[in-house]
């Protein structure tokens, strides 16, 4: 009897199963160390971070001047008031003071605070007025009154420290008043109102050129 035919098998044997194997394990393999060793397949890691470099930077040194004020400090003045308007004579006595703001930032920073005149010496007091006329400087923290031990001459100076050694304060700035004391005593002699007068305008103009300066010492 003819019977009904059957698709054909092809027979394999466990050694071809086992060879089917190895391949598939060797290829892999193969294919594993081609993408680990071929140089150009993968690029090699990189990472990048950004240097801080703000905790250095630079410190500041400024000074700048505010108003000026004056008052009357004469023995005899029945009030303090004194207006520009006002003309010195023998007898009276007049300060002015202006405050001066100085900012210090830096760890190390030290600085001098002076009086400079570019035109020449910050007061030449002319020879006819030198024996009556006194001119003195003095600078203390602001809200302090200067006594007399703080005011230091001006005359033949081109240059008048006032503060040595400055150094940053807490809040980097610090405001120090600045008083010119001008006692024009009562002369021995006559004066010619009229000399002593220009005399008096001769040494105003130096005054006015007068100006407050900050130096770096460290």
């Amino acid at each position: 009897m003819v019977g009904t035919p059957h698709p054909v098998a092809l027979a394999t044997t466990p050694q071809g199963d086992i060879m089917k194997k190895n391949t598939q394990v060797v290829l892999a393999g193969a294919v594993a160390l081609g993408l680990a060793a071929g140089g150009g397949t993968f690029a090699l890691w990189n990472s990048t971070a950004t240097l801080n470099g703000g905790g250095v930077t630079t410190g500041k040194l400024a000074v700048a001047a505010g108003a000026v004020s004056y008052t009357d400090a004469s023995p005899d003045a029945a009030n303090t008031t004194w207006l520009s308007t006002y003309r010195i004579v023998p007898g009276d006595t007049v300060i002015s003071k202006q405050d001066v703001t100085v900012t210090l930032v830096g760890k190390n920073l030290k600085a001098d605070l002076s009086l400079v005149n570019a035109t020449g010496n910050i007061l030449d007091i002319p020879a006819a007025l030198a024996s009556d006329l006194t001119v003195t400087y003095a600078a203390v923290p602001a809200g302090t009154t200067p006594v007399a031990g703080d005011y230091h001459p001006a005359a033949g100076a081109t240059t008048l420290n006032l503060k040595s050694g400055l150094t940053p304060a807490a809040t980097d700035t610090a405001v120090y008043t600045v008083y010119v004391k001008y006692a024009f005593a009562k002369a021995a002699g006559n004066l010619d109102p009229n000399t002593t007068a220009t005399q008096l305008d001769q040494t105003a103009k130096l005054i006015d050129t007068t100006q407050v300066s900050l130096t770096q010492v460290r």
